[in-house]
């Protein structure tokens, strides 16, 4: 075991925060092939509320957004 894989355990163990655990925990999960991400009520439902969008044709393109973003920054 490495002096990092040490440290790691010795704070994770000294953790109360859910939060930061669940956090931990997707960040391994995404080591697994094949995991499955479990999403949170609220990212569920932001996930729905910007389907609806979409269906609406409230977006802007890469391509919008890019030129927006280089347009602010020539702003600041």
């Amino acid at each position: 075991m490495t002096e990092l894989q040490e440290k790691l355990i010795r704070r994770i163990s000294k953790t109360e925060n859910e939060e930061t655990l669940l956090e931990i925990q997707m960040i391994l999960d995404l080591e697994e092939p094949g995991t499955v991400e479990i999403l949170s009520e609220e990212q569920i439902r932001e996930i729905e509320l910007s389907k609806e969008e979409i269906r609406k044709g409230d977006f802007i393109t890469n391509e919008e957004a890019d030129r927006e973003i280089k347009e602010w920054l020539k702003n600041l």
